[in-house]
């Protein structure tokens, strides 16, 4: 029968691989990385995942060499372990609503409609999704165009938006996908701005998903 201690030890490295493997299922696992962590090992691969992604940084430093497989998990080293997933993986949200009309401006300028905040604390590749809905008055036809950019709405201009014509029609209502991927090395944020032909329309629903994952 397996010795309790050693058990509530396996047992938490394979909680935190296990919600590893649910943020990031094709994670890329580098080489060898602890030298008492041997490749036939059968958490060989979860233990250096777990290294490569700064969740865990060894157990001898400052060499680091070795992750102690045999010792036991103490509540301070576990809270240290989550504390680092958590910052190597995260998702915030932003959103506008109908009771928040965001008047679309004309001749190339930029209206900010949203935006959102990511803090990685590492390297992080960034994913950015969202949709933009508004409702144009008037039966001229116009364009409309929606992106994501760093800080302003003019700043870096991190994809080529989404370009939308309207056709002849008065109270047309319209909702564009917006998304983009970018690659950061600490907190940074995200603007999404809309630009149009026709002086009026208003943005009425809008949403933005920002998640990270450390930069492989």
């Amino acid at each position: 029968m397996p010795h309790p201690t050693k058990t509530r030890r396996w047992m938490a490295i394979a909680f935190i691989a296990l919600l590893a493997n649910v943020a990031m299922a094709t994670a890329v696992i580098a080489g060898h990385r602890f030298t008492d962590v041997p490749t036939g090992d059968i958490f060989h691969d979860d233990i250096t995942w777990l290294a490569d992604n700064d969740i865990t940084r060894g157990c001898n430093p400052p060499a680091n060499s070795l992750f102690c497989p045999d010792d036991n998990v103490t509540r301070e080293q576990m809270a240290a372990f989550l504390h680092r997933f958590a910052g190597a993986f995260g998702t915030v949200g932003d959103w506008t609503d109908s009771g928040t009309l965001i008047p679309v401006p004309v001749s190339g300028a930029r209206a900010e409609v949203l935006s959102v905040t990511v803090a990685p604390e590492s390297d992080a590749v960034v994913v950015l999704n969202g949709t933009v809905t508004f409702t144009k008055t008037g039966t001229s036809s116009a364009s409309y165009q929606v992106l994501i950019v760093r800080d302003t709405c003019n700043g870096e201009l991190l994809n080529h938006g989404t370009l939308w014509t309207s056709a002849d029609t008065d109270l047309e209502r319209m909702t564009l996908p917006v998304n983009a991927m970018d690659t950061v090395s600490g907190p940074t944020t995200y603007k999404v701005c809309i630009s149009g032909t026709n002086p009026s329309t208003n943005v009425s629903r809008s949403s933005v998903t920002a998640s990270w994952m450390p930069a492989q």
